[in-house]
């Protein structure tokens, strides 16, 4: 109950967080949250949770790689492994806190 409610909470924060966001970006969920949002998050160790960030992360990646193919018709580009990117999200915002969690991934994609 306690992982649902903090689930809710999450989702509403990030809808608040990314409100703030949205005059500057065009970039909406949990990426347009604060990375000491993520490490808070994170720290639950909640299936659910941790489910729902790496999705984000994952969809992000995917919609990235997408784009490029259909503006420069290149092959898609191979994607890591879900756990390296999410420790690497979690280290970045571990030394980053206040900073939003999308330019570190839109940084990954750029370097893969």
């Amino acid at each position: 109950m306690k992982t649902s409610i903090f689930f809710l909470v999450i989702c509403a924060l990030s809808l608040v967080i990314t409100s703030s966001y949205a005059s500057k970006f065009a970039i909406y969920g949990v990426g347009a949250t604060s990375c000491d949002k993520w490490v808070e998050s994170r720290a639950i160790r909640s299936e659910n949770i941790n489910s729902m960030l790496s999705s984000w992360v994952q969809g992000f990646l995917s919609g990235m790689n997408v784009q490029r193919n259909a503006q420069t018709n290149l092959e898609f580009k191979l994607l890591p492994d879900v756990q390296l990117i999410m420790a690497t999200v979690d280290e970045y915002c571990r030394e980053y806190p206040d900073n939003p969690v999308f330019p570190l991934v839109t940084e990954l994609y750029n370097r893969i």
